[in-house]
C-alpha cells in the first residue's frame, strides 16, 4: 500500500501542475517587450550552459573529475533553467500583467518547495554518501534542487516587492 501511495502522490502532483501551467498559459498576455526579452533570456541561457560545457572539458582534459554524470547532467538543466529566469524577473518579462494581481504566489510556491528539498538534501548529507572518492554523487540533488529554488524565491520576492511597490499607472 505504501508503494502505491508513494507513487501515487508524484503522479497527482504532476498532474496539477501540469494542469497550473497549462491554465496559466493560456492567460499569458506578454507584450512583444517581454517575449523579445524572454529570447535574450534563453540565449544567456544557452551561454551559461556553454561556458559550464567549457569549464569541464577543460577539467576533464586536466584529469580533474569533480562531479558524477549524473550531478552533471542536472547542472545543465537548472543552470539553463536559473540564468532564464533570473533574466526574465530581473528584466520584468516573467510575470505577465495578469499575474500583476498575485505576485507573491511564485516566491511562496518556489520557496515551500526549495525548504522542502533542503531539508531532504540535508538528511541526505547527514547519511553520507554526497561525496565519495572526490567527486559529487546523485545524492546531492535534494540540497542542489533546493538551492537552486530557494535562491530563485528569493529573486521572485524581490521583483514581487518591485511590483507592489510601483505606483498604479493611470489610463487617460
Amino acid at each position: 500500500m505504501m508503494k502505491f501511495l508513494s507513487l501515487l502522490v508524484p503522479v497527482i502532483l504532476c498532474i496539477v501542475v501540469v494542469y497550473e501551467v497549462s491554465r496559466s498559459l493560456a492567460h499569458a498576455d506578454h507584450d512583444e517587450r517581454q517575449r523579445l526579452i524572454r529570447g535574450k533570456a534563453f540565449t544567456a541561457a544557452f551561454y551559461a550552459v556553454t561556458g559550464l560545457d567549457a569549464l569541464i572539458i577543460l577539467l576533464y582534459s586536466m584529469g580533474i573529475t569533480i562531479m558524477s554524470a549524473e550531478v552533471l547532467a542536472a547542472l545543465h538543466l537548472y543552470l539553463g533553467v536559473i540564468v532564464s529566469a533570473v533574466y526574465c524577473a530581473v528584466k520584468d518579462a516573467y510575470f505577465s500583467p495578469s499575474d500583476f494581481k498575485s505576485p507573491y504566489r511564485y516566491p511562496l510556491v518556489l520557496g515551500i518547495i526549495g525548504i522542502l528539498n533542503l531539508i531532504g538534501g540535508i538528511i541526505q548529507a547527514k547519511a553520507g554518501g554526497i561525496i565519495e572518492n572526490g567527486m559529487l554523487t546523485n545524492r546531492c540533488f535534494g540540497l542542489l534542487i533546493g538551492l537552486s529554488f530557494c535562491f530563485l524565491a528569493v529573486v521572485f520576492l524581490v521583483r514581487a516587492i518591485k511590483i507592489k511597490n510601483e505606483p498604479e499607472e493611470d489610463e487617460q
